[in-house]
């Protein structure tokens, strides 16, 4: 049996030491694992064949083989959402760099790109937002309680003036 499917390998850290993982993602579910990464793709092609003929065997269809699929191509434009104070913070941000807000993005997207992958940009870009929200709570927060108090202190003054009047 041909399975013309594309084939994903990687390392994983155990308590052993690294073990690989075998699977084809157009096969959802299907995996084998091994020490080697020629084991983990012989477990993979032994559960791979199991699962085809479970499919065929319950009348299921077989899944698209796609190692022959051309690459998608990929415009460069994608939309995202986000909160009024991420936008402001985003906008500021490049402001200062003197960038547009779309040349910062993209630089924080790119930035390390070949040592990091996007989840640890934006990880990091996040924490760095976080602290700057907390800041800016924390400078709220003060001037709040400056103000607060001032007024509890005029307050006082104004309770003590009136009875002395009294």
């Amino acid at each position: 049996m041909n399975l013309n499917y594309k084939m994903i390998v990687y390392g994983i850290k155990t308590e052993e030491g690294v073990e690989y993982v075998a699977k084809f993602p157009a096969l959802k579910g299907v995996a084998g694992g091994g020490k080697t990464q020629e084991e983990a793709v012989k477990v993979l092609l032994e559960h791979a064949k199991e699962y085809m003929d479970d499919l065929k065997e319950d009348g299921y269809p077989i899944p698209e083989e796609d190692l022959f699929e051309e690459q998608k191509k990929y415009s460069g434009t994608f939309s995202v959402r986000v909160s009024p104070e991420t936008h402001k913070y985003l906008a500021e941000s490049a402001s200062d760099e003197g960038l547009s807000l779309n040349a910062y993005i993209n630089n924080l997207f790119s930035k390390d790109m070949g040592e990091k992958n996007a989840i640890d940009v934006l990880a990091n870009f996040f924490a760095k937002y976080q602290k700057q929200v907390i800041k800016e709570q924390s400078m709220y927060l003060n001037q709040t309680f400056k103000i607060e108090r001032q007024n509890i202190m005029a307050h006082q003054y104004w309770k003590e003036g009136k009875r002395r009047h009294a």
